[in-house]
């Protein structure tokens, strides 16, 4: 769960992330511990579902042994700087299959 508020509140994010969870791919830059290094990495398969509450967003998504999707990603997504939600980031939850 992401808090949101502020004014760095993604207002109206949810059309438009709702439109990026349509396509088949969303390609990020995703640098790595080396400045000099970055590669572009398709993360929407990892992604399963965005849910905008009134003051926070949950976002589910899979951890798989090719990767996953980094909190940096989602609040970019989100429109948000790292800094900016309103309050600690919250994992609520883990589901093994």
């Amino acid at each position: 769960m992401i808090p949101l508020g502020g004014p760095s509140s993604p207002a109206g994010r949810p059309a438009a992330i709702a439109d990026l969870m349509r396509g088949d791919d969303l390609i990020v830059n995703r640098r790595s511990n080396r400045a000099d290094r970055a590669k572009q990495v398709n993360i929407r398969p990892f992604l399963d579902s965005f849910e905008f509450g009134s003051d926070s967003v949950t976002v589910r998504y899979t951890i798989t042994g090719v990767g996953s999707v980094r909190l940096e990603e989602v609040l970019e997504l989100l429109g948000m700087a790292p800094d900016a939600p309103a309050g600690p980031v919250v994992r609520k939850d883990i589901r093994w299959n």
